[in-house]
């Protein structure tokens, strides 16, 4: 039975399909990178999408500093600038009036390159910069590379094609209904803590 916003309304269920300490909804960056910080720490979690596969569509174009510095924790700092733009092309934004030949620039923002950025950290190494400067990384390639990264690792239990539908929090426990989108039936699942990465 199902509630406003997804809540159910229904008791609890006593013989879940699955039991988990955390359910992770949503397996795009958020969730992904939630997953991975949470297996980092030890903690085992479920990470289900409704997708089957991860994104087609171009969304996330740029990975900030401070992700950036959380990739640098997990140690893969360096491997996302692998796939990602190269470090020498500059982040400038050019405001003009078109773009054909009569365009005229109206102004410009100077955004140094992810190396520029690198060179200014280490000349200005007081604690008032980054650790690691952004990346241009399209969203695309960014959940291509992470996903299998997710699932070799042996504490997060990934499922794609699994859509969430209802859940009910309990004093000792969070009870969620999911369907499997392959077999359209209900899986449902017990955990201690849900965390809503699902947009």
């Amino acid at each position: 039975m199902g509630g406003a916003n997804g809540v159910s309304t229904a008791p609890g269920f006593s013989n879940p399909d699955h039991d988990v300490d955390i359910l992770v909804v949503g397996a795009g960056p958020v969730g992904l990178i939630t997953a991975l910080q949470l297996a980092h720490h030890g903690v085992r979690c479920m990470l289900v999408e409704r997708n089957e596969q991860t994104t087609r569509w171009p969304k996330m174009d740029i990975t900030n500093c401070r992700t950036m510095e959380l990739f640098r924790t997990l140690g893969l700092a360096g491997a996302l600038r692998k796939i990602g733009v190269p470090g020498n092309y500059s982040f400038d934004v050019l405001v003009s009036t078109g773009l054909g030949e009569r365009g005229e620039r109206i102004t410009k923002w100077d955004l140094p390159s992810p190396d520029e950025w690198q060179k200014r950290i280490a000349r200005q190494n007081d604690g008032t910069m980054p650790r690691e400067p952004y990346q241009r990384c399209s969203q695309i390639v960014f959940e291509a590379w992470l996903k299998p990264i997710c699932e070799a690792n042996p504490l997060i239990d990934t499922s794609f094609g699994m859509k969430f539908e209802t859940l009910l929090e309990k004093d000792d426990a969070v009870f969620s209904t999911l369907t499997d989108a392959h077999t359209g039936k209900e899986v449902r699942i017990r955990s201690k803590y849900v965390i809503a990465c699902d947009g």
